[in-house]
């Protein structure tokens, strides 16, 4: 089995088993509804990806070309 498959198979699994887990807790009464959606929303946070150097703390961008003073 190629290596991305059993990858994709086992974050797939990952992710089943983890709902699964949290339902039954909050159907059995070991965590509450509000903590659930929070440990949830905290799983699917963006934390790690790259951000644009660009981006930070830029100005909104105009179409205008920049100009550039003569030396």
């Amino acid at each position: 089995m190629p290596l991305i498959l059993r990858a994709i198979i086992t974050g797939f699994g990952y992710k089943l088993g983890a709902e699964l887990a949290r339902y039954a807790a909050t159907r059995i009464g070991l965590i509450d509804k509000q903590q659930a959606k929070e440990e949830e929303a905290a799983e699917d946070t963006t934390e790690g990806l790259p951000v644009e150097p660009d981006d930070v703390g830029a100005e909104p961008r105009s179409d205008e070309e920049p100009q550039v003073e003569p030396s």
